[in-house]
């Protein structure tokens, strides 16, 4: 995100998958298969200095490069793997993540998810 050619913020996707319950696969109506393919936020950064809102406009962003791109992929979700348990609650509380049914790859305690919705 910039403005004036100043950086006020950035993020990364990558292609992922990641496991959910039963009740989660049938509430996001997906396939019964409990690993669910994903489109993965493996970064996000906004300036200090940016503006107030500059990091949800990132996510927003984000959401619909991710929901567009899942007509072609195929992903179900947006997942993320949050740094810390006190990170995780942030963006489970600000933002109306859940958690997975398994850890992320790595190591990580969670792996958070939102549903994707395809644009038509």
């Amino acid at each position: 995100l910039l403005d004036n050619g100043r950086l006020l913020g950035f993020y990364a996707l990558a292609s992922g998958a990641t496991e959910l319950t039963r009740s989660q696969r049938r509430a996001l109506g997906a396939s019964d298969r409990r690993t669910q393919p994903a489109t993965l936020l493996t970064q996000i950064a906004r300036d200090v200095r940016a503006p107030a809102g500059t990091g949800g406009q990132l996510l927003l962003h984000a959401v619909a490069v991710a929901s567009r791109g899942a007509q072609e992929i195929a992903a179900t979700m947006l997942a993320l793997d949050p740094h810390d348990s006190e990170t995780a609650q942030m963006w489970i509380d600000r933002w109306g993540f859940h958690d997975s049914a398994g850890p992320g790859p790595g190591g990580h305690e969670h792996r958070l998810w939102i549903p994707l919705a395809s644009s038509s």
